[in-house]
């Protein structure tokens, strides 16, 4: 069996995804380390400065079936990161569910193998997307948050809670402005004219009337507002939380018009 099944939520509420490959039985180390209710990058940290010591016991999990990410660990592996896991200076919530991880999993794995455990179904993208954003147009509605960002952080959750990468979609978000949205950021721009800096990018943008900084961002003059705008994004953190805010994104045009600076074509600095 090589496709990732959910077993039932016995460790605290978290879901354990288990793949059998070649007579293995694997497990990602995201879902250890949440089921140990420590930050859901502290295991897979762990092992990825010590491939060394971990060996064949842990492997890249796209090896394993087509589409995952993370490191994931065999039994073996697991019970080689349980044993350098200091309980010494944790939290005692977080050492008690480290001690009743240690003495379920062994009972959990043997039942999987005998298929005592009727894997639970993964909840599926479309619906976690559904109901974030039913959240998200909830919170736009009666607390007047601006719908950009609600989306954003929707779609931010979303990530964090399946490990999809929604970037795509992220890049259409816009206010509702009858103009093109703005894609890129400067750093994306300096990449297309050969590597230059964002902050290089951003005060040709500055210096050629495009944009102003006022308050603690990028602003677009009225001449920028052409080619340019603020642009929701959120960002999920480590501890499951969302930073929201709002980044001034260029459309692909503005590569051309720096482009044209750059090489000294630009007819009228500012207003081309």
């Amino acid at each position: 069996m090589t496709e990732a099944l959910t077993a039932p939520t016995i460790f605290g509420g978290k879901e354990i995804r288990v793949i059998e490959k070649d007579g293995e039985t694997w497990i990602p180390c995201k879902d250890i380390s949440l089921a140990l209710g420590l930050d859901r990058t502290a295991c897979y940290q762990h092992v990825k400065r010590n491939r060394d010591f971990f060996g064949e016991t842990a492997t890249d999990g796209d090896i394993l079936s087509h589409g995952e990410d993370d490191l994931w660990v065999n039994e073996q592996g697991m019970y080689l990161l349980l044993a350098r896991i200091s309980t010494g200076k944790i939290q005692p919530a977080i050492k008690t569910s480290i001690t009743r991880f240690r003495q379920d999993i062994p009972k959990f794995l043997q039942q999987y193998r005998k298929h005592e455990i009727i894997p639970a179904e993964q909840k599926d993208i479309d619906t976690l997307v559904q109901q974030h954003l039913h959240i998200a147009d909830a919170m736009a509605q009666f607390a007047h948050v601006d719908r950009g960002i609600a989306v954003s952080v929707a779609l931010a959750r979303v990530e964090y809670d399946t490990g999809a990468d929604l970037t795509c979609y992220k890049n259409l978000i816009r206010k509702d402005r009858q103009q093109a949205p703005g894609y890129l950021t400067p750093t994306q721009i300096g990449q297309e004219l050969g590597g230059l800096s964002a902050r290089t990018i951003n005060q040709m943008l500055q210096q050629l009337g495009y944009q102003n900084y006022l308050g603690d961002r990028w602003q677009p003059t009225k001449i920028g507002e052409n080619y340019g705008e603020n642009m929701p994004f959120a960002v999920g953190l480590k501890n499951g939380g969302v930073h929201s805010d709002y980044q001034l994104k260029w459309s692909p045009e503005m590569v051309r018009k720096l482009r044209d600076h750059v090489n000294g074509t630009a007819q009228i600095t500012g207003k081309v």
